[in-house]
């Protein structure tokens, strides 16, 4: 389960203490011991290792694979790395530390006092990433027909409740498209009646019957009042095997998204952990009009709809 404010133990699996100074070790030039101190705010924290490579707990590097030099340096802020504009031009950790202290900026606290066009519009995009490489076998058994199959999990209950006082969302994942709707639920008892709004939904909306739903073996959906409804509309129902969550793959690999994405979005934007409800519904809109490779580049939105969709509306989440 994903935490939308993870710590860096947690995010990375290793320990790191960024409020102790640390002795360097091994061989260490004299130019870097003079040009490393403290932040105003945090400390910083500097070891040698590993054959001599430079690694700081508080910064990580990225490096070519052949050459091993250095392309860019990012900085740990919030259990995230945040990547420096600045560590482009710089060849070395040393170089990187010497312009940060020749420009009179804290080595982990600078932060640029604006957006280029290229980042407002990452930020309003959701911090959109890469395709993420499957770790399972990819199926053939797709649907080609809107909604013929849907794809239905439950998320929750969180440690700390919405503003409306929600605790779980459900999400439902339409096979062909893979466009997704997320509900927030205040308990699990209020699956069977979101699920039965959801199918008058497409009904009325898209004149098209859903003819299959998987979901894995919670108990909100083998109740036998659930069972009872999908049954009189003769919609197959598909369980995922005792242990197996890979066969209701497709919404687990969704929820993964939509709270990484979602995360990003509450560490970008300061707001109190009870407002995770409204990140994870805008992440919702905003994978919905981003293009995949899954579709050849198109968005969810254009197969369900037939159209591009409109972003020019879209702002930065507050």
């Amino acid at each position: 389960m994903y935490d939308p404010l993870p710590n860096l133990a947690k995010a990375y699996g290793m320990i790191t203490n960024v409020e102790k100074w640390k002795k360097l070790h091994m061989h260490v030039q004299a130019d870097i011991k003079r040009l490393v101190r403290p932040c105003k705010e945090r400390r910083l924290v500097v070891q040698i290792m590993d054959r001599c490579r430079p690694i700081l707990q508080a910064l990580m590097t990225l490096q070519e694979p052949d050459s091993s030099k250095i392309i860019a340096i990012a900085k740990a802020e919030r259990g995230f790395y945040v990547l420096n504009e600045d560590s482009f031009n710089c060849s070395t950790i040393a170089d990187f530390i010497a312009s940060c202290i020749q420009n009179n900026r804290a080595l982990s606290c600078s932060v640029s006092s604006g957006l280029t066009e290229a980042r407002l519009w990452h930020t309003r995009l959701g911090h959109a990433r890469n395709d993420q490489r499957p770790m399972f076998n990819k199926t053939s058994d797709h649907s080609h027909i809107p909604f013929e199959l849907v794809h239905i999990d439950l998320w929750g209950p969180y440690k700390v409740a919405t503003r409306l006082n929600t605790r779980y969302f459900l999400t439902l994942v339409e096979d062909c498209s893979k466009s997704t709707w997320t509900i927030l639920l205040n308990n699990k008892m209020q699956v069977l009646s979101v699920v039965k709004s959801f199918f008058n939904m497409v009904k009325k909306q898209f004149h098209a019957d859903i003819k299959k739903l998987r979901t894995n073996n919670g108990s909100e959906f083998l109740s036998n009042d659930f069972q009872a409804y999908i049954s009189d509309l003769g919609v197959l129902h598909y369980k995922s095997c005792v242990y197996t969550p890979q066969e209701n793959g497709v919404v687990q690999r969704k929820h993964q998204h939509l709270l990484q994405v979602a995360r990003s979005l509450m560490i970008q934007s300061f707001l109190p952990q009870s407002f995770w409800g409204y990140a994870v519904l805008t992440t919702t809109y905003i994978i919905n009009r981003l293009p995949t490779s899954m579709l050849n580049w198109k968005s969810p939105y254009e197969v369900l709809c037939g159209k591009t969709a409109d972003i020019s509306h879209l702002r930065s989440f507050i």
